[in-house]
């Protein structure tokens, strides 16, 4: 079953409003304020509507991710070190992390369509330290040309890599630069037709003490 609920949410990521995605459907507001309260709509309506916010499809599909264990855990998608490479060889839009870890539920966190993934090497100490774990959520493929800082797990050329982007240069030259924030990681550039999905690290959730 599709998810219209999410409509909305990407509505206010865009600075869209529902009049205006009612009127580019050609259906009128309260329609469309249904469709989305009962979750019911045909699937043509649904292809236009990611058309129009530049989304796939299968976005209305993605289940929430988390499972809730009691009031305070909660269980996530998980990509731990050693499964990294194997996760990136097999990675598409419906690939799905390969285990579940057990989290503290902390208040505040929106957990719906995120993941969590452990880091691996010093390339970005001081910020991530190696065997940390960070939430993570999947930046749509629309999305990408709009990035403009911040840490992101860039998967590309079936590789895995936790990096800073500071110059985003996909939608002029097709070209992504990666930073680490050691002073010794130095940066390299990915080519856009090379990347097959990026993900925005929220916040740490796990780290050890040194």
């Amino acid at each position: 079953m599709a998810n219209l609920h999410i409509i909305r949410d990407l509505l206010t990521e865009r600075g869209i409003t529902l009049r205006n995605l009612a009127e580019q459907l050609g259906v009128t507001e309260q329609g469309l304020q249904k469709a989305i309260r009962t979750n019911s709509t045909k699937i043509e309506t649904l292809e236009k509507i990611a058309s129009l916010l530049n989304v796939s499809i299968g976005v209305f599909f993605e289940t929430k991710g988390f499972t809730e264990c009691d009031e305070n855990t909660i269980m996530l998608p998980y990509i731990p070190i050693q499964a990294r490479a194997t996760f990136a060889d097999s990675y598409s839009d419906t690939t799905e992390f390969p285990e579940q870890i057990s989290m503290y539920k902390r208040e505040g966190v929106d957990y719906n369509r995120v993941q969590v993934i452990e880091i691996d090497g010093d390339s970005m100490e001081p910020t991530l330290q190696s065997g940390a774990k960070v939430l993570l959520k999947k930046v749509d493929q629309g999305d990408w040309i709009y990035i403009n800082s911040g840490v992101y797990v860039v998967v590309y050329d079936n590789r895995v890599s936790v990096k800073r982007i500071k110059e985003n240069d996909l939608l002029l030259k097709g070209i992504l630069k990666l930073h680490s924030d050691n002073s010794e990681g130095g940066h390299f550039i990915v080519k856009g037709d090379s990347i097959q999905g990026i993900y925005k690290v929220e916040r740490v959730v796990d780290s050890i003490v040194r």
